[in-house]
């Protein structure tokens, strides 16, 4: 690991990304470039050589050089730090520097679009048309200070264009094997010097990728998951479960009221249409069963066909005010609401709207840019039709919290601006969980020596904040059917008193048990087995997980430095390390704490694992990339990336004894692999000024783990369900478990006037259909993704 780390130290290498047409690229210099203006840093235009934080921007036009055709898969296609795992077409377990998909935020022309069901962003709840984007901006590290809660690791901006620049009507359309079809519309144009608006919409359809032999057959000879021999079995999935529809439409209208107030107004909705099959595990027919490895609980279940539709409504007000020569207010209403089907345990439905206000007054005093701001947010919980609520059900299914935060932040410049240092701090409160405020401090600096090199680094302080999910909810793991009854697990735990150990480790012991005498001698420990087992849960017996009492914010400390550097005029250099400390990380009890009432089912009782602040580690990493041009036509770019997440351990708290567990018993979020430790990205593409370019992308990733591999990550093929709080032994269907990745895109233009161009495209071209990752908790088996080959063009009228 250290030699690892050593090498990528040693062979840092990285480019300033351009922000600019890429066509423009040997025309502009590092001074040029540097001087691009950002906007997500400070929610303010700063130039990019002055911003301490690295930052990579995917422009409109590497957009329309990708093959990709999802938001996510831009991001995983370009994007040093950002990691993507797909569990269907359309799913995924996103990732920004933390094996937690949790510690990022993500806005769509401001607007914050994280869903607080899981305190993180609903990407398989969000269809929008590549084209209309102008850029998306990545800032990867705390963004705390300005963007406050779940933004410890970064902030994902999305800006679709600009209605000023009038575009007219574009019309993409494109078609691909297998069976996508999508259509983009959009209609930019100036109403008169003061008022513009940009109007698009979106109609995509896709039939789906193969389903596993085992689901697609009507009937399949599998291995049985426990003894010895195959069976047949009869497929349970034999309904359209794979077919995607996806609709969006919004606006975007910009209105100059004056030289010093600008208006502007953006609108997004979008619709995803699809059935799925659900999966209802009954934990009261729970059975234990032994075989090799000891005690397996199995459970009864049923499958069902069931909507999966889902919505989200996106929308913001804002204005910008120069007040004065130095000074500029700002301020902006948003809302997101978003109607959502989990598959959690059964499944439920969620509606939940957040209504966002925010202030921000920028003052510049000399060498001090000033910032003052504020922020209330109003969030309206709202879960309803829990398909199986002896599986999940939620202590307040309908309820109102709100997000309360203020900071300030000075940007100071010194040395003719060659010396830019930002110091800030956030304090913030969430009534979800108490009524103590939170600070994110915040202390950076960027030094520009020559306008060929600037190196920056800094000190950051940022909090994420658990979901409802984690502080709400009560997730029955396993219910025994009568009160004080254990006859379905006492045979068990009489056959270890008898042998002495929990493992039926040899022959001889397995011989006695069959035995007159074994039997005997089990029957007559079982009476004291059940003795013991109604003194320590009393009354009905389930096993849930619910939420600690006390609960606090996950900390994460982060420590950065890097730099940008041109070394020739066609040679640009960038790279940064960082170093990441986590504290009160949530992660549930290693083994049941107490027996309680049931928070939710009146007159039960119910054995507790809790949601609680259990979790602390350190992250570590370098992301390095470098862009080359040469024969003036063409433009290389290559990153490298190092994540190493470190010393993920329990600590000490009030709900648990850390000592009374073995070390090989613990597992926690992240002690997995599942972001790579190494990922490479190269691209390379080629221009001319005939019209004609070519775009190949290729990504490398080492071996990463499914994020459910600490539970169980196989599919039982003969019983046709994943057995999700158990292990198994068996592993008929393992997935996402240690594998390496590899991904290769390319894009083909033609450009034939400034009113029509062609194009041929391919996505993750060197695979067939397979499963690269999945969700034991909320999908009913493991689903496939695969290559994707097509061709479109688009319209200018």
């Amino acid at each position: 690991m250290k030699s690892k780390a050593l090498i990528t130290l040693i062979g840092i290498f990285c480019t300033f990304h351009l922000i600019a047409q890429e066509e423009e690229f040997i025309e502009l210099s590092l001074e040029e470039l540097m001087s691009m203006e950002i906007t997500s840093v400070s929610k303010k235009a700063e130039r990019l050589q002055d911003i301490p934080s690295s930052i990579y921007v995917i422009t409109h036009e590497k957009i329309s050089r990708s093959g990709a055709v999802t938001v996510v898969e831009l991001l995983r296609e370009y994007v040093p730090g950002f990691w993507a795992a797909s569990l269907d077409f359309n799913k995924n377990d996103v990732y920004l520097r933390n094996p937690s998909r949790a510690t990022y935020v993500v806005l769509l022309d401001g607007t914050p679009m994280n869903d607080l069901i899981e305190s993180s962003m609903l990407w398989d709840n969000f269809e929008i048309p590549l084209g209309i984007i102008d850029r998306i901006e990545v800032i990867k590290g705390s963004g705390g200070v300005i963007y406050g809660a779940n933004s410890a690791t970064g902030v994902i901006s999305i800006f679709t264009k600009s209605p000023v620049d009038g575009e007219g009507l574009l019309i993409d359309v494109n078609a691909a094997a297998p069976l996508h079809l999508s259509t983009d519309l959009s209609y930019g144009t100036k109403l008169n010097e003061q008022l513009a608006v940009q109007l698009y919409g979106r109609y995509r359809y896709f039939g789906g990728y193969d389903q596993l032999d085992v689901i697609e057959n009507e009937t399949s000879v599998v291995p049985r998951t426990f003894g010895e021999g195959d069976t047949t079995i009869t497929s349970l999935y034999t309904e359209d479960d794979n077919t995607y529809q996806g609709l969006a439409f919004g606006y975007n209208l910009s209105w100059k009221v004056s030289e010093r107030l600008q208006l502007s107004t953006t609108g997004h909705f979008n619709g995803i249409y699809q059935d799925i099959y659900g999966q209802a595990i009954d934990p009261s027919a729970s059975q234990a069963l032994i075989n090799d490895v000891g005690l397996i609980f199995s459970s009864e279940s049923d499958v069902f066909l069931t909507d999966n539709d889902r919505n989200r409504m996106v929308g913001n007000v804002s204005g910008q005010f120069q007040v004065s020569e130095g000074n500029q207010l700002f301020l902006r209403a948003s809302f997101n609401r978003e109607d959502f089907r989990y598959g959690l345990n059964g499944g439920f439905r969620s509606r939940n709207s957040i209504i966002d206000f925010e202030v921000q007054d920028n003052w510049k005093i000399g060498f001090n840019n000033l910032s003052f701001g504020a922020n209330y947010r109003l969030i309206r919980y709202n879960v309803y039709n829990v398909d199986v609520p002896s599986q999940i059900d939620y202590i307040n299914a309908q309820n109102t919290e709100n997000l309360s935060g203020f900071f300030i932040q000075d940007h100071l410049t010194f040395l003719e601006d060659k010396l830019n240092i930002y110091v800030g701090a956030k304090a913030e409160n969430f009534s979800l969980l108490n009524n103590d405020y939170y600070l994110s401090p915040m202390a950076k600096f960027a030094y520009s020596p020559t306008d060929r090199f600037t190196v920056w680094g800094g000190y950051s302080r940022s909090f994420t904040t658990p979901g409802y999910n984690q502080t709400n909810i009560e997730l029955t793991q396993l219910a025994l059917p009568t009160p004080g009854g254990f006859e379905q697990v006492s045979p068990f735990f009489a056959q270890a008193l008898v042998l002495g150990s929990l493992d039926l480790s040899t022959e001889e012991e397995a011989a006695f048990l069959a035995s007159p005498e074994g039997i005997a001698a089990v029957e007559a420990a079982i009476p004291t087995i059940e003795t013991l087992l109604s003194l320590s849960f009393p009354d009905f017996y389930n096993v849930a997980t619910i939420s600690s009492e006390q609960q606090e914010p996950t900390s994460f400390e982060n420590l950065e430095v890097g730099f940008r550097a041109q070394l020739k005029d066609d040679l640009y250099l960038e790279s940064n390390f960082f170093y990441t400390r986590v504290q009160d990380d949530i992660a549930v009890t290693p083994a049941i704490t107490d027996t309680i009432s049931s928070p939710t089912k009146l007159g039960e009782r119910v054995a507790v694992t809790l949601y609680g602040n259990y979790g602390r580690g350190t992250n570590l990493g370098v992301e390095s990339t470098l862009n080359y041009q040469f024969l003036d036509r063409f433009l290389l770019e290559l990153s490298h990336t190092w994540f190493f997440v470190k010393d993920r351990e329990w600590q000490d708290n009030d709900d648990f004894n850390v000592d009374d567990f073995t070390t090989a018993f613990l597992t926690l979020p992240g002690s997995s692999p599942v972001v790579p430790e190494n990922v490479i990205r190269a691209r390379l593409q080629y221009l001319h000024e005939s019209g004609f370019d070519f775009s190949v992308s290729g990504l490398y990733a080492s071996a990463f783990y499914n994020r459910f591999d600490p539970i169980n990550m196989s599919f039982q093929a003969d019983r046709q369900l994943f057995n999700p709080l158990f292990e198994d032994g068996a592993r008929p269907f393992p997935v996402g478990r240690n594998s390496e990745r590899v991904i290769v895109n390319f894009r083909i233009n033609k450009t034939f006037n400034d009113q029509l161009s062609a194009f041929v495209f391919a996505n993750d071209i060197l695979k067939s259909a397979f499963v690269e990752s999945t969700d034991v908790l909320q999908l009913t088996y493991p689903r496939q993704v695969g290559r994707m080959i097509g061709v479109g063009c688009n319209v200018r009228l």
